[in-house]
């Protein structure tokens, strides 16, 4: 039961100790500036101080229970495999920890790109709404020209008409949705 306490107080040094060099980390050398080197760096730093935690406990413990128990002796291929396995999972935890980094910044990107995708289009929306009231007046007023001479009273409908029509323009020019009727 000791041995399970010991390994989640050890597990909490090890992670609040990563979690504060990844931090000061985030500081000095952000993931945007340079990936590649802030991943070597993080993988370096994480590993030499598991490692140093790890040989501590390892020393201290070795030497409480040496002093109760008198010395013991570990394998030097034990020591190796412990070694290896504590860098292996945190080399693990870097690249997770990097791959949440990737995850978040193409999510980023993909909701920019949208952003801009609606910008563009309302852009062109705009523009060609620009464009048509200037075609819409110029070809209005070729059909009054043209009525005035022939049909005097179709003329003044069309101008009356043509008030309601520019009328309703202005009202709703700057709303993106109208009413139907």
């Amino acid at each position: 039961a000791w041995s399970y306490l010991g390994a989640i107080l050890l597990s909490l040094v090890i992670l609040s100790g990563i979690r504060s060099i990844n931090k000061s980390l985030d500081l000095e050398h952000p993931w945007e500036e340079n990936s590649i080197k802030r991943f070597r760096l993080q993988t370096f730093y994480n590993i030499s101080y598991v490692l140093l935690i790890m040989f501590g406990v390892r020393y201290l413990t070795n030497l409480f229970f040496g002093l109760i128990n008198g010395p013991s002796f570990t394998s030097l291929i034990n020591e190796v495999l412990i070694t290896a396995t504590v860098a292996i999972i945190t080399f693990i935890i870097v690249l997770i920890d990097w791959g949440l980094y990737l995850l978040n910044n193409w999510r980023n990107s993909l909701a920019e790109i949208e952003r801009f995708k609606k910008e563009r289009l309302e852009y062109q929306y705009e523009t060609l709404r620009n464009q048509v009231n200037p075609h819409f007046l110029f070809n209005s007023l070729n059909t009054i020209s043209s009525l005035i001479y022939e049909n005097p009273d179709s003329a003044n409908k069309f101008v009356k008409q043509l008030a309601k029509v520019y009328r309703y323009v202005l009202e709703y020019q700057n709303k993106d949705l109208v009413p139907l009727a």
